[in-house]
Order: C-alpha cells, then structure tokens, then sequence
C-alpha cells in the first residue's frame, strides 16, 4: 500500500513537468504571430502608367486622371517563427510629365484636382516650383520665375494603403501677363 502512495505521488509531482515540456515547432507557429522586430520594407512601382501629351507654357488647360499616374507600392516584410508574412501596401501615385517653355519668365503655376473622397497629399514640382495640398480636393497656384529650371512636372499623390477610385486633376502653366 505504501509502494503505491509514493507512485501515485511521483505521478501527481511529474504532472506539470510533462505538460510544460518544449511545444512541438508546430505548436510554436500557430500561437506566434508576426514579430515586426526585423521588418524590412521594399518599394515597387507598378507598370507605368499612360504618360500625358508634354505641358507646354502658355495657357493650355491639361487634364490627367487616374490612368496618367503609376501606383507605387511598399512591401513590408514580417518574420515569424514559421515563415516571412509579406504585405503590399499601396504608398503614393507618381507622374512625371516633361514641360516646354520656361525661357526664365514670370510664369503662372494653376493646378486643382479632386479624388473620390480619399484623404491624400498632392505634391507637385517643376524645378524650383513645389507646391502641397491634402484632402480629397487640391488647389495650388502659385506666381514665380524658375530661372529656366522647369522641366519636368512632378506630381506625387501620397496614398495610405486603399487605392482611389478616381483622381482628376487639371495643370496650367501660363505666362504672367
């Protein structure tokens, strides 16, 4: 009968060492989630998208639309004890447009726009030309010579992940009268 208690008491006593034993790899990966610790993050740019017709200066209204502009995505990595989770996430819509025209004179820089209810920030730059706007309706204007400097509109959307559905937006370089 004694034999038997200090069995049954070894048994009760090596319970918990049983059940804490290391998990099985297996084990680990379904209740470790992604440990954002050593996160890398890689830029990718979609197809390119239609390039507009060149601005030339001088008081012609160009309009662009969603299609005018590439989406640029960032892709983050998380390393988990079981696998690398990669996300796409969408960052920013570019567009780069060649301008003609800037022979150092007083120009006009007119740009508005509007997306479909998606808070972003619109920067747009020609030289020594840069303007900002955010919301979902952008309006720019701005008077000033760039020294000849302008030749290439920049036009960046800075997105947060969910993809517009419409931009429109309007560019109007123009010589001050």
């Amino acid at each position: 009968m004694k034999n038997n208690f200090w069995f049954k008491l070894l048994f009760v006593l090596a319970l918990p060492v049983l059940f804490t034993a290391p998990a099985s790899a297996e084990y680990r990966c379904m209740s470790a989630g992604p440990v954002p610790a050593q996160a890398q993050v890689e830029q990718e740019y979609a197809t390119q998208a239609v390039v507009a017709d060149p601005i030339y200066i001088g008081g012609t209204l160009y309009r662009f639309s969603k299609e005018n502009f590439t989406p640029v995505y960032e892709y983050v990595e998380y390393h988990t004890p079981c696998e690398v989770i990669r996300i796409r996430k969408l960052v920013a819509y570019t567009a780069t447009v060649p301008v003609y025209g800037d022979n150092g004179q007083q120009l006009i820089f007119d740009i508005n726009g509007r997306s479909d209810g998606k808070v972003m920030t619109l920067t747009a730059s020609c030289g020594s030309f840069s303007a900002t706007d955010s919301g979902d309706k952008y309006v720019m204007f701005k008077q000033m010579a760039t020294n000849q400097s302008c030749t290439a509109m920049e036009l960046t959307f800075a997105a947060s992940g969910a993809e517009a559905q419409m931009i429109e937006l309007t560019v109007l370089i123009a010589e001050a009268f």
